[in-house]
């Protein structure tokens, strides 16, 4: 993956068998920087320690646990927060740091299981905490971690998420985080049991691709956070087949428009890849429509790519071809911006088709040149 910022401030650990012991000690800056310097301007936090907030070296006394009935230790590098009736009272494990920029890196990502032996799906919730101590609890980052027997990333997303609403509305500073903190099942039910987080980092988001003419946008290996479904589709992370997938549970979709889609944390560029590939299975053929729109919203509606699907019991190929169809027409004519495309929408049999109910996986959605879609046609 990348690398991972480390981060926060003091923990208490009750002892586990097995664990390195971590002690109370004082806060200490992540960087080594001049009063003077730091009272203009915060570092950036992917300059300090590559953006980890934990990985196999960083020194777990500087967590610190709210609560006694949350111990924390290392174990194979990975560091393991064991739970005795966590989440009624909003337990939390945290660390501070001297003031870090984290408004060009708003994404943390978490390589984290619940241990085998625990009850499944466990919610953890990060906070970014601001020199003022304003949190980012107005859209909380939360996620299911799930029992495994091997980690998986999930991805937390602070980008437009930078405001508070509790206990009053006030926007966040990106450019002075403080502090890392992190509930688990806050405000119930109470849980019992480990999850072992291998790493954490502050990232851009930004994929580095060996191909940038033929490349997977999506492969939800970091599940479905982001995604955002009308009521009558629920999306969820799903394993099948040995994939990570997209599960869409639809409900008598397509006369309302009921659509799913992604709002991308920066724009992308599709101007030399206009292909877009989606590998799926549905249990009922279907179709799918999927509009693209840029930096000032202007959406691919000119002609519309209203693609069919079949029912299959194995994923294959939809595509979707936009060559010289970045273009709207309404509300009105415009061109759209091929190089700056913020978000996707996509919709199953809208109007004109009958309702569709049933049940569609994504395995992942590439994008690739006419060129290199024409090798493997």
């Amino acid at each position: 993956m990348k690398k991972v910022l480390s981060f926060l401030a003091a923990v208490v650990l009750s002892g586990c068998a097995g664990f390195e012991n971590a002690s109370v000690s004082t806060d200490e800056p992540l960087a080594h920087q001049d009063s003077a310097t730091m009272n203009a301007i915060a570092p950036k936090v992917l300059t300090v320690r590559d953006g980890y907030l934990y990985n196999a070296t960083t020194d777990i006394s500087k967590w610190e646990a709210s609560h006694g009935n949350m111990t924390v230790g290392r174990e194979n590098g990975a560091m393991i927060v064991d739970f005795k009736g966590v989440g009624s009272d909003w337990e939390q494990l945290m660390r501070k740091f001297s003031a870090l920029d984290f408004a060009e890196a708003p994404i943390i990502m978490v390589k984290a299981r619940v241990d085998e032996s625990s009850a499944d799906s466990l919610k953890m919730r990060i906070d970014l905490i601001d020199e003022d101590g304003l949190a980012t609890n107005y859209s909380p980052q939360e996620r299911y971690i799930r029992s495994r027997a091997t980690s998986k990333w999930y991805k937390f997303v602070y980008a437009g998420n930078w405001v508070q609403n509790w206990p009053s509305r006030a926007d966040v500073n990106a450019k002075k985080i403080v502090g890392v903190r992190i509930n688990f099942n806050g405000g119930g039910p109470n849980y019992s049991g480990k999850i072992i987080i291998e790493e954490m980092f502050a990232t851009d988001g930004k994929k580095k691709n060996a191909n940038p003419l033929n490349y997977v946008l999506f492969d939800f290996s970091e599940g479905t956070a982001g995604w955002w479904s009308a009521n009558s589709i629920a999306v969820s992370p799903e394993e099948t087949d040995g994939k990570e997938v997209m599960k869409l549970k639809l409900d008598d979709c397509g006369p309302k428009w009921e659509g799913f889609g992604y709002r991308f944390d920066q724009k992308i560029d599709l101007s030399k890849t206009p292909i877009m590939v989606v590998k799926l299975k549905a249990d009922q053929p279907g179709k799918l429509r999927i509009d693209l729109r840029d930096a000032k919203d202007y959406a691919t509606n000119k002609t519309p790519l209203l693609i069919d699907f079949p029912a299959s019991q194995t994923f294959t190929n939809v595509v979707f071809d936009y060559s010289g169809k970045f273009l709207q027409t309404w509300p009105n004519n415009q061109v759209v911006d091929s190089t700056t495309i913020s978000s996707m929408a996509c919709f199953v049999n809208p109007p004109e088709n009958p309702s569709y109910t049933g049940t569609v996986m994504i395995d992942d959605i590439t994008l690739m040149s006419v060129e290199e879609y024409n090798k493997i046609k």
